[in-house]
């Protein structure tokens, strides 16, 4: 899998979804924290709330530009490609082990969830995923079919 593949990816994941999908947003993420281990997370939130100052923002995704082997990002962003490229690498694990086994896939990597079409069925009701932030909130039971994707991911927990 290359890097153009890594950027394709979440620039159309960025078309397709309008924008709520947005690989640009590296630098705010930083802000936020998501740079850094889980212990340095922990460590400055017991000294209190943690407080970020997030910029408005005169660029965005559409400001990227992929041409050939030449990418160009306009400073200030940064891009974050952790969503999209999780689902490409779901993806392609999905199709190699059906390609190997024959049978119905279901892959799980970091909350991005994919299956594949291919080959094989799904068990019947298809493969479930429970999907909840907190234990304390309540869960979802959702049921996913071969051939289609899932991500869990949350802004209420990092693990």
């Amino acid at each position: 899998m290359s890097r153009r593949t890594l950027v394709e990816a979440a620039l159309d994941a960025a078309r397709l979804s309008r924008g709520a999908v947005d690989p640009s947003l590296g630098s705010d993420l930083t802000v936020l924290g998501y740079d850094r281990d889980f212990t340095e997370v922990l460590l400055a939130s017991s000294s209190g709330p943690i407080t970020a100052k997030v910029r408005r923002r005169t660029l965005a995704w559409q400001d990227v530009h992929l041409e050939g082997d030449w990418l160009r990002v306009p400073a200030p962003l940064h891009l974050d490609l952790g969503a999209t490229a999780k689902a490409v690498a779901a993806n392609l694990a999905a199709r190699r082990i059906v390609e190997e086994l024959g049978s119905g896939v279901m892959v799980s990597l970091g909350g991005d969830i994919a299956t594949a079409a291919t080959a094989g069925t799904a068990p019947h009701g298809g493969w479930q995923v429970l999907v909840q932030d907190r234990d304390e909130n309540p869960g979802q039971q959702i049921s996913l079919v071969a051939g289609k994707a899932l991500a869990t991911s949350s802004t209420q927990k990092r693990r």
